[in-house]
């Protein structure tokens, strides 16, 4: 009905009604007599006589709707509507003010308020517009350019202002409208791609200029805007006529339902790229085990194409699960979302039982879904599905074989056993403060088992490099979203999640806002605001290990942060900062000299070539700053302890050498050691390192001292050292004070 009411001239013999109401604008309701003849009367043409009926389930007209409908005999007119054609243009408000005056008689009903008493209403509010008032020839012009009708059905105020820009180009010096500005706006019209809706606003738009372009006193060349607007708009009828046709008139459906007429054996054929054809015709398309059915298959008078349909895409269903279900290893593959593949096209995906049996491994043992049309049932579909769960179990077996190796790995004992299985629960990797007290009582032995199944005890996290490669990475990143998507409420989008985690070969990048675990499954530490390959994240160690030795060794302070630990970080010393921070180490600052500038003899007595210091082991084991030496028996590094406090003659020695001395150069530096957690160590007895704790007195004092009263209080700190007086810089201090010590 929509071609229809729109009055296209269209080649229609017959005009068959499916509902007798429609929605007028305020509700629904009957169609009047007079407005069913007018949807009929569409029907035959001036020459031809056509006819109109009912279709579907709508009852029949009665016969004296035919007889009025054909006769054109319809009920009388109860009203009227009247505006006041005798207005008063005095003023603005004189005429708004007679256009709003009541009907005079009964049967007369005054006309709602039209577009454009609207838009004079709108523009009496309008400052520019009250400006060009000037007398009432211009009150008049005014009320002209009012009554362009809105073809365009935009919103009042933008069809007030479009009355406004012509108001004021007519009461300008010039008094004309611009041919520049009318133009831009006819060509803007003048295109004939896009929908129907689309062309239908095309159609109002140059509808209004082509009305502008009727008025003769309003534009220097009326005769050159006519024509050209007329051609658009005629340009712009035929191509919405044509989009109209192909809706609602669709000569396809009705050439196929001639040719099928009065045949019984009907064939459907499916081509190479899956389309589904009868009779030439396109009736869906069939992608991998799924049937996208064309809608027309869905009406009563295709039934005999249905079943055709039906009975090919059954046959060809069959054939293609017996494909899959013989198919070798190669034949599939698994998409980044865990889709699987088979001839470009998805029949399956994973499925994971953790949320349905609390099963942690059920990840390395996952099945396959089949995706199939709901018509392919019965052994075979069974058997694609055994198929392809049989595959997947495979691939989870060759791209994770580490960790299946070690969930099948025989002779493990104790704790060894205990750790793999964590190992196996957590995707590949623990974090060493997880499992201190394991690894405290873990001996050589085991963790050599261990070892040789590809574990590694690093500095930060017991893991396993293996999996680190960008397959096994990325795959234990898809399971773990998978596993987690069947257990949440609200699925996270699997495309989009692993877009977001660092690409293939990168170590260390700026962090998503995705949750740990996933980055902890595909092998990444994570701080605040950086994701760290677990292997770099040794690497980092590897140059932390030395410079902390190499500053017990000197003053003490902790080690500086390197141009080699940002490299290898990809970051810089903000980035750095953050990442040590997390790591358990504290910064601080102290004063250090300025190293001077060589000498040209120190320069040519160094060796031009000094070989590269060998790389330490990267399976030291060594604890992490926030761990107990405990953690690792292996290698018993210490953290450094603080520098104990200077004796009087010490802090005098130091103060005079200073006062002698030639004042050095010296900088701001900031070191990092690890940061002392005393609230984890216990407060008598012997600490977790073997040695004294924290605030007790040397063993040898303690016994020495009385158990009983009379003696120094148990843990006292022993008096300070005295000063010799006949030390050197003891006179000077004396020398110093005036001679009076």
């Amino acid at each position: 009905t929509d071609a229809i009411g729109m009055g296209l001239n269209m080649d229609v013999d017959h005009v068959a009604f499916a509902q007798r109401r429609k929605f007028d604008g305020r509700r629904n309701r009957d169609l009047t007599a007079a407005e069913l003849a007018q949807i009929a009367g569409r029907a035959g043409r001036h020459t031809s006589d056509g006819s109109f009926g009912v279709s579907g389930d709508l009852p029949p007209f009665d016969d004296a709707l035919i007889e009025a409908i054909e006769s054109h005999d319809f009920e009388a007119v109860k009203g009227l509507y009247w505006r006041n054609p005798n207005l008063d243009f005095a003023s603005l408000e004189a005429l708004l003010l007679s256009l709003e005056k009541p009907a005079p008689r009964p049967g007369l009903i005054r006309a709602p308020v039209a577009d454009d008493q609207q838009a004079l209403k709108m523009l009496s509010r309008d400052p520019d517009t009250l400006d060009l008032l000037g007398d009432e020839n211009a009150l008049r012009l005014l009320w002209e350019v009012a009554q362009i009708p809105d073809f365009r059905k935009t919103t009042m105020g933008e069809h007030a202002t479009l009355i406004g820009e012509l108001f004021g180009f007519l009461q300008s010096d010039v008094g004309l409208i611009p041919e520049a500005w009318l133009a831009e706006r006819i060509e803007r019209c003048d295109r004939l791609e896009g929908d129907i809706d689309t062309l239908s606003m095309r159609l109002a738009h140059i509808r209004s200029w082509t009305y502008i372009a009727q008025r003769q006193d309003w534009l220097a060349d009326p005769a050159h805007w006519q024509a050209l607007s007329r051609g658009v708009e005629d340009r712009l009828s035929d191509a919405l006529h044509a989009k109209l046709m192909g809706k609602f008139v669709d000569r396809k459906t009705s050439a196929l339902l001639r040719r099928l007429a009065g045949k019984e054996d009907i064939v459907a054929d499916i081509e190479e790229s899956g389309d589904i054809l009868v009779e030439g015709e396109y009736m869906g398309r069939l992608n991998g085990l799924h049937v996208e059915r064309d809608p027309r298959l869905k009406g009563a008078p295709a039934g005999t194409a249905r079943v055709a349909v039906e009975k090919t895409v059954g046959d060809a269903l069959r054939q293609r699960a017996q494909a899959i279900a013989n198919g070798g290893d190669a034949d599939f593959s698994l998409s980044e979302t865990g889709a699987i593949i088979w001839q470009n096209a998805q029949i399956g995906s994973l499925d994971i039982a953790a949320g349905r049996d609390d099963n942690r491994l059920a990840y390395l043992s996952p099945s396959a879904q089949l995706l199939a049309d709901e018509t392919l049932t019965g052994e075979v579909r069974q058997r694609a599905e055994t198929r392809l769960s049989e595959w997947v179990r495979t691939k989870i077996a060759t791209d994770l074989a580490a960790l299946k190796a070690l969930e099948t790995a025989e002779g493990l004992q104790g704790l060894a056993r205990g750790l793999a299985f964590q190992l196996l629960e957590n995707k590949g990797s623990l974090p060493r403060r997880d499992i201190a007290d394991i690894l405290s009582k873990l001996t050589q032995d085991l963790r050599g088992q261990l070892r040789k199944l590809g574990v590694r005890f690093g500095f930060y996290t017991v893991f396993m490099p293996a999996l680190l490669k960008p397959a096994p990475a990325r795959l234990l990143a898809l399971l773990s979203l998978i596993e987690a998507n069947q257990q949440a409420d609200t699925p996270r989008d699997i495309a989009a999640s692993l877009e977001s985690l660092p690409a293939a070969g990168l170590t260390s990048c700026a962090r998503a806002p995705l949750p740990f675990w996933l980055y902890r499954a595909a092998g990444f530490y994570t701080t605040k605001s950086r994701a760290i390959r677990l292997d770099m994240l040794e690497r980092l160690a590897d140059l932390i290990r030395p410079a902390l030795e190499e500053s017990k060794a000197s003053h003490g302070h902790g080690f500086e942060a390197s141009e080699a630990m940002m490299s290898i970080m990809g970051c810089g010393a903000e980035e750095l900062a953050e990442i040590l921070a997390a790591l358990g180490y504290q910064p601080h600052e102290k004063e250090a000299p300025v190293a001077a500038p060589p000498t040209p003899a120190t320069i040519e007595a160094a060796p031009k070539d000094a070989p590269a210091e060998a790389a330490q082991n990267a399976e030291t084991e060594t604890p992490a700053p926030d761990a107990t030496e405990a953690d690792a028996p292996e290698a018993e590094a210490k953290e450094p302890e603080a520098p104990e406090a200077e004796a009087p003659e010490q802090e005098a020695e130091e103060r005079a050498r200073a006062e002698n001395s030639q004042p050095t150069e010296t900088k701001l530096v900031t070191y990092w050691r690890p940061a002392r957690k005393t609230q984890n160590r216990p407060q008598g007895g012997k600490n977790r390192r073997g040695g004294e704790a924290k605030g007790q007195a040397p063993q040898a004092a303690k016994n020495s001292a009385p158990k009983n009263g009379g003696g120094k209080a148990r843990g006292a700190k022993p008096a300070a050292k005295q000063p010799d007086p006949n030390s050197p810089f003891a006179v000077l201090k004396n020398l110093q004070n005036g001679g009076n010590d």
